[in-house]
């Protein structure tokens, strides 16, 4: 995974990759380098977060980015949460749990029979859907809480849960 780094004080003058603000020489700013890509610079004002410079695994970056997603969300109703978890269980399902089966499945066409990268593809797709699964669980509960704070909570562990 790309390292994400912290300069306190600029050598010369750069420009935000985000926001297009100049950065000064002297003010600090962050940076990271994906393998074989060019560098991306962020001023301070911004939170770069691990999903956008994970190279490991991008089941891993997924299960970030939701989690992500939710935490800057800003929920008026249990609703609206339980509405995001569901959201969140279905791009589960699809992105990491179908993507490994995916997977799986090639390798076993490719060596005409299943090996032992197949059964750890297969296992961690059944691990994304027990996620999926724990999800959708948490949504129908927070959907009849009153207390959003309560719902938050609850919706906090859940999400805290990913199988990577």
């Amino acid at each position: 995974m790309a390292r994400l780094r912290r300069v306190k004080s600029s050598r010369k003058e750069w420009k935000c990759g985000r926001c297009d603000v100049v950065i000064k020489k002297g003010e600090p700013y962050q940076w990271y380098q994906k393998a074989y890509l060019s560098k991306t610079i962020a001023c301070m004002t911004h939170t770069l977060y691990p999903s956008e410079y994970a190279t490991n695994s991008p089941y891993k970056a997924a299960a970030w980015a939701l989690s992500e997603r939710f935490n800057s969300g800003d929920f008026a109703s249990s609703e609206e949460l339980s509405e995001e978890l569901n959201n969140a269980a279905e791009a589960v399902r699809e992105d990491c749990a179908e993507a490994l089966r995916e997977s799986a499945q090639n390798m076993i066409d490719g060596f005409g029979h299943e090996t032992s990268g197949s059964e750890e593809l297969n296992e961690r797709a059944d691990a994304f859907d027990g996620w999926a699964d724990e999800l959708e669980g948490a949504a129908q509960q927070i959907e009849d809480t009153e207390d959003i704070d309560d719902a938050r909570s609850q919706a906090d562990e859940v999400m805290s849960g990913s199988p990577e």
